[in-house]
């Protein structure tokens, strides 16, 4: 499954709940709504999951200087691989 198939699946399930709403009525519209957002709580995020040890100071010119080494790693991962070379 591709990364942007969560956001995908979320929005077809909001464009779903409205289209429930037109021709359904409220009641079917509320439980399409809370299964998109039960769906959307519980899968991966988006954004990101890389742990960042707490108290760790990394400078910002640190983690631009390692995305430029290493292409296409994001920020987060940047700023862990820095913190964990120290």
């Amino acid at each position: 499954m591709s990364r942007w198939a969560p956001v995908i699946l979320t929005f077809a399930g909001f464009a779903a709940t409205g289209l429930a709403l037109a021709l359904f009525g409220s009641l079917y519209a509320c439980a399409v709504a809370v299964a998109t957002l039960c769906y959307a709580a519980s899968g991966k995020s988006i954004i990101g999951d890389t742990l960042i040890p707490p108290g760790s100071n990394v400078e910002p010119s640190e983690v631009r200087r390692y995305r430029l080494e290493h292409p296409g790693t994001t920020i987060s991962e940047a700023a862990a691989a820095i913190a964990g070379r120290r």
